[in-house]
Order: C-alpha cells, then sequence, then structure tokens
C-alpha cells in the first residue's frame, strides 16, 4: 500500500500539522504519541543516534499509525539520501546548503528513481515490485525535499 505523504498534502493546503522529534529510536513512544493525532514523526540523522536498521522500522511503525516519516540526514549527498529514501522516507531535510548548486543535487538526488538502481534496500524493491507504475514520476509525487540554509550569510535566489 502506498502511503499518502501528509506533510506534503498539508504544504500544498497550506494546513498546519503536527510531528514529533525523533534523535534516537525509540518505538514505544512512536506508538504512544500516535494516539494524540500526530502527523509526521522527524528523524533526527544528523543530531541523532540512528542506523539505517532503525530509520527503517521508525518508518514502518509510523506508517502503521497513520504518520508520515520525514528524515534530516547528515550529508548532501546521493548515497545518504538514497539511503534514508530506500528505508521509507518520504520527505528529506538537507542541511548544510549554502547555494544553488547544494539546493539541486539534494533535489535530484530525492528524485532518482529506483529502477535506475541495481541493488535497494528491500522495502523500496517491494514497493516497485507491488506497485508496476512505481517510477520517478509517482516517487517524485509522493517524496518531499527541504533545503536548509543554516545561517544568513548562504542567503541565495
Amino acid at each position: 500500500m502506498v502511503h499518502l505523504n501528509k506533510l506534503k498534502k498539508a504544504i500544498a493546503c497550506r494546513a498546519c500539522i503536527k510531528g514529533v522529534h525523533f534523535t534516537y529510536s525509540v518505538p514505544p513512544v512512536l506508538e504512544i504519541v500516535s494516539n494524540l493525532g500526530i502527523d509526521f514523526i522527524y528523524i533526527d540523522g544528523e543530531h541523532g543516534l540512528f542506523d539505517l536498521h532503525e530509520v527503517e522500522s521508525l518508518c514502518i511503525l509510523a506508517e502503521c499509525y497513520g504518520m508520515t516519516p520525514i528524515a534530516r540526514v547528515r550529508a548532501n549527498t546521493s548515497d545518504v539520501i538514497t539511503q534514508y529514501l530506500d528505508c521509507g522516507v518520504k520527505g528529506i531535510v538537507v542541511p548544510h546548503v549554502d547555494n544553488t548548486a547544494d539546493a539541486r543535487r539534494a533535489v535530484d538526488a530525492c528524485f532518482y528513481p529506483t529502477a535506475r538502481r541495481e541493488i535497494v534496500r528491500w522495502r523500496a524493491a517491494l514497493c516497485a515490485f507491488l506497485h508496476e507504475r512505481f517510477s520517478a514520476t509517482s516517487r517524485r509525487m509522493q517524496c518531499q525535499c527541504f533545503a536548509w540554509a543554516d545561517d544568513r550569510k548562504h542567503q541565495w535566489a
């Protein structure tokens, strides 16, 4: 089943939604906050303590409870970004984006089609198998990319 990205929908509708910030994996807390009407979870892969197995487990659990998983990655590289997407993250926050080229690199990594890669994590492969139409277009419809300029001197047009 393809889960809708509540964050992307809220942005399009200019709606307010609620989320929880995780800096380490605590599945029981995720279960508890699911009863509070939380719309998304924010997995902090830059400042937090996560391995990919934990990211994937949180994504699975979040979607089971109707929450959209998004994550801040540790670096603006396609290998890091695609690993998080393959785990099931529906939104990527890219830190330390200093210019337009950095932003373009982040967006390109977020929308890199799964079908063009030779080896992917089981969740991405299963989605591609179950949904024949899973392509760059459908991934683009469910993914959200955020570029994070960390200080004022790096503002750009």
